[in-house]
């Protein structure tokens, strides 16, 4: 059973693009970096809210250091544990934040339907 996915909200924020692949939970960040100054770290913490509101999965933090190699562009791929999806029906919501230590930070949000 591939649950259905609905209502994604907010795909593009200052730092990053959400990018669905294939209709499956797993998500595809990427984070532009071409503006100067140019980031030397990114992070990225993430959580899933329960039909309810409540935290039910998270809060993880994925560091990346950013390389000096002239690239405009970074991927990340957060990992999402789709079990926690079963414990109750209705709409998840999955809350990306991105921070570089130049302080930008944005929010990007995802909701999905089970």
């Amino acid at each position: 059973y591939v649950p259905p996915l609905t209502l994604t909200v907010k795909l593009f924020s200052k730092l990053g693009t959400l990018r669905l692949e294939n209709g499956k939970i797993d998500d595809h960040i990427t984070v532009y970096i071409n503006n100067p100054p140019r980031p030397r770290q990114l992070t990225l913490t993430w959580k899933v809210l329960n039909p309810l509101g409540e935290r039910c999965y998270g809060p993880f933090t994925e560091k990346k250091v950013i390389p000096d190699d002239g690239s405009k562009k970074i991927e990340l791929t957060p990992v999402i544990n789709d079990e926690v999806f079963q414990t109750m029906p209705g709409v998840y919501t999955i809350i990306y934040r991105l921070e570089n230590e130049q302080g930008q930070r944005s929010i990007l949000r995802r909701t999905l339907t089970f």
